[in-house]
């Protein structure tokens, strides 16, 4: 029987900066699925869905977070894994009903081109099944000398390859409009599982979550966000309003 878990990389600038909170009020209410933030280094486990971790909290080193986390969840005796971050807007109910258990590496390939080999981007999250994990846990971090190992994403895309798997590619997870894609967002119309909510790297604020929530719900929702997010389709224009 499956037993599936997210797991979402934080870290102290996110506890301290709302990050964690803001999921736990908006997506994080559903009880559909366990979820736990890890933190590293220099942070402490503040709340009972935080784990810390003996591994680097800065961005760069999330590789060995995201194996780490990884580690951790196989000894809790989670089978499934779906690895997120404070910025992936999720319906857990969603994400729960998707095919996890069909496959061992399940996400949005939008990274294929970026890296000359098949990767599950981590901004909408992706899905890691019991030979994806095994591969995961057995590979090394060459990050020193093979640059996309400094990407977490890269780095399980590429130690998948290695073994010829490459994810299965659905486009329920969403990248929204991060790195100059438009793809939807978690709409009730709609059928998305995930949205990355940062526009670029180091781009997202806190509150974003609580307006892509709103709007999920068809909720009143901050015309801030919407000009932020450069969103213009007829669901958000009715929708717009200030919170």
């Amino acid at each position: 029987m499956p037993k599936p878990v997210v797991l979402i990389s934080s870290c102290k600038r996110d506890q301290e900066n709302g990050a964690n909170e803001a999921v736990r009020k908006t997506w994080g209410t559903s009880r559909k699925l366990p979820y736990f933030f890890f933190v590293g280094d220099g942070a402490v486990a503040l709340h009972r869905d935080e784990v810390h971790l003996n591994v680097p909290d800065d961005y760069l080193s999330l590789t060995f977070k995201t194996k780490e986390s990884i580690a951790w969840a196989v000894r809790q005796g989670f089978t499934h894994i779906f690895r997120a971050f404070t910025d992936t807007h999720l319906d857990l109910g969603r994400l729960a009903a998707s095919e996890f258990a069909q496959h061992d590496y399940f996400g949005n390939g939008a990274g294929l081109q970026a890296a000359g080999f098949h990767f599950a981007h981590g901004g909408p999250g992706y899905w890691l099944g019991p030979r994806g994990i095994n591969i995961v846990l057995d590979s090394p971090i060459r990050k020193e000398t093979i640059e996309t190992d400094k990407y977490e994403d890269k780095w399980v895309g590429r130690v998948m390859y290695a073994v010829g798997m490459i994810p299965w590619d659905d486009k329920r997870f969403s990248m929204g409009w991060s790195y100059g894609k438009d793809e939807p967002a978690v709409l009730e119309h709609n059928e998305t599982i995930s949205e990355h909510l940062s526009s670029s790297q180091g781009q997202y604020f806190p509150d974003w979550m609580y307006s892509a929530h709103a709007r999920r719900f068809g909720m009143p929702y901050s015309s801030e966000y919407r000009r932020r997010k450069g969103c213009n389709c007829k669901h958000c224009r009715a929708k717009e309003d200030e919170l």
